[in-house]
């Protein structure tokens, strides 16, 4: 018996390094697509010229029904879960990210690569994520996602107990550049301190004379702030 079990999961093991193999060079032949299409506009760029990209002609056309295809051939695999992140990340079809995500939540709910579209998941997907997912980054991802949906809601007091928990649970997280407590402390000032009817936090500075200026030296009069930044 032990014997069996040890055969069923060598080969399980190779069809997965199988599937990943395929999809590695599936992906990296899309990657080449994409580069290809962008690379008239960025020699135009270079040159200082105008260049009109045809969005219809995008890779994504092509690939995204291979892609599709890749996941059925290759179910339950890392390969497949990674290819049908791809489809909701890249089609311009409501209908296949749709078909990916429902996918991707049947067959891959216990994968990492699910962090990935916790973006566009409905609530009840993101609480069962939130609270059964084995990885911790994709319990994260998906109650961050579920205090930001409370918040543009208007339902801050939700959106502050889920930020909190957030800061508590996965504060050492990795967040783009930082963490997710440090996304969870930005959204939480907003809450409390940025929002409409609350005191404005002070600023101080130099006005346009290079005199000091603080904020709180015009309370009580109408203030126009206008801020901007060149890149």
């Amino acid at each position: 018996m032990r014997k069996a079990i040890v055969f069923v999961a060598l080969a399980a093991a190779a069809l997965g390094d199988e599937a990943q193999t395929a999809f590695d060079a599936l992906k990296k032949e899309y990657d080449a697509a994409v580069q290809e299409f962008f690379r008239p506009a960025r020699e135009a760029q270079a040159k200082g010229e105008k260049f009109q990209l045809d969005w219809a002609k995008h890779p994504s056309v092509s690939f995204v029904p291979r892609f599709v295809a890749f996941a059925k051939e290759h179910p339950g695999t890392d390969a497949a879960a990674a290819a049908l992140v791809l489809v909701v990340q890249n089609t311009r079809v409501e209908a296949e990210q749709k078909a990916a995500k429902e996918t991707l939540l049947r067959d891959h709910r216990d994968s990492l690569l699910i962090k990935s579209v916790v973006h566009g998941l409905e609530p009840d997907d993101l609480r069962a994520l939130a609270e059964k997912s084995p990885h911790a980054e994709v319990r994260g991802h998906a109650m961050l996602r579920l205090a930001d949906l409370n918040a543009q809601a208007g339902e801050e007091k939700e959106a502050l107990a889920l930020y909190r928990a957030v800061k508590e649970k996965y504060g050492d997280v990795a967040w783009w550049r930082g963490t997710m407590g440090g996304r969870a402390d930005g959204a939480i000032y907003e809450i409390e301190h940025l929002g409409i009817g609350k005191v404005a936090p002070e600023i101080e500075g130099e006005d346009l004379d290079g005199k000091p200026m603080k904020l709180g030296d015009f309370r009580g009069k109408v203030v126009v702030l206008d801020f901007w930044g060149d890149w």
